[in-house]
């Protein structure tokens, strides 16, 4: 069974615990949310550890959810070697995970359904890296800044 990372803050912690439900027996989660759900959590420390078990190898990939989506992207692409990707659409996360082998998503708990947001998980689960020398050279490049 594959290994993620999953963590929410309060305002997605609903979604969360509906995507560990719904792949349950498909994918393990390790889940690095706080334990008490509060308005004072903060996106940038459930990151920090998210991105900490991804960067040591201890889970394969990783899924944040915040309200927009957006402060969980931002803070998990502060760490070398970390593909956050937002997005609204299976296709923005193929196109992501194709071009740029991505390794995280972000989610919106605010703005996406969950439906969509099982699919976007399966692209994830599933799909793989073009391994064209166009996209490896621009990740190489993303690497050295």
């Amino acid at each position: 069974m594959v290994s993620f990372v999953i963590g929410s803050d309060h305002r997605g912690l609903q979604l969360k615990n509906a995507i560990i439900k719904h792949f349950e027996g498909v994918v393990s989660f390790v889940d690095v949310s706080p334990r008490e759900v509060s308005l004072e959590d903060d996106y940038p420390e459930i990151a920090l550890s998210a991105t900490t078990l991804l960067l040591k190898g201890e889970v394969k990939k990783g899924i944040l959810i915040c309200g927009s989506g957006t402060g969980m992207v931002i803070a998990a692409n502060r760490f070398r070697e970390i593909r956050c990707a937002y997005a609204h659409t299976v296709e923005q996360i193929k196109a992501s995970v194709h071009e740029d082998d991505i390794n995280m998503i972000a989610l919106s708990a605010d703005a996406t359904h969950e439906e969509e947001v099982y699919k976007m998980i399966y692209v994830l689960l599933n799909e793989t890296f073009d391994k064209l020398d166009r996209h490896q050279r621009r990740i190489d490049m993303l690497d050295a800044y």
